[in-house]
Formats: C-alpha cells, structure tokens, sequence
C-alpha cells in the first residue's frame, strides 16, 4: 500500500515553501522598496455660469436705494440683500460696493 502521489507532492510544495520562506538574509539592510501611488485622475470642474450683465440701471443710482446703503444703521438690512442677491455672504469690504454695481 503505497501513500497517494498527490499526497505526497503536497507535503513536498509544503516544504519547499517553508524553505523558500526561511532563506536568504533575514536582517533587511538599506532603503526599503516603496510601492508607487496611483494618483487622483483629473476631473473636469464644470465652470460656474458666469453672471450674465444687467440692463438696467445699478442700484446707486436710485438716490433712496443708494442713501439706504450708505447709512451705517442699515448695515444689517444690507448684508440680508446681498445675501439675497449674490447667493452668498461676500466678503467685509466689498459687499456694499457690489451692492451698489448691481444692475
């Protein structure tokens, strides 16, 4: 009764591994081997769609719109259009004057 071949490469597979595993030095000396990163692929932003030009006549020019926006108790009224207008809070120094070049 002689063992099955299989068997028996297996167990040789087995421990050529254990062999394999085992050789060469087992101290790593110098640089390690670094994988390369895939980087992000590019992707298109889409482009805002650019604010199309007003015809009318800017806000300024109206002399109660424009005596509304330069009174200083009016600031919080001002900061709500602009919000109101712009979709977006606008930065400290120039809300007032896109207010005023608004069309």
């Amino acid at each position: 009764a002689e063992p099955a071949p299989a068997a028996e490469t297996e167990a040789a597979e087995e421990a050529e591994d254990k062999k394999a595993m085992y050789e060469g030095d087992q101290v790593v000396t110098g640089k390690r081997s670094r994988a390369t990163v895939a980087r992000l692929v590019e992707v298109e932003v889409k482009a805002k769609p650019a604010a199309a030009a007003g015809t009318g006549a800017r806000l300024d020019e109206n002399e109660a719109v424009a005596a509304l926006l330069a009174d200083p108790k009016n600031k919080e009224t001002m900061l709500d259009l602009h919000q109101f207008v712009f979709k977006q809070k606008g930065k400290k120094g120039t809300q007032r004057k896109a207010l005023c070049e608004w069309r």
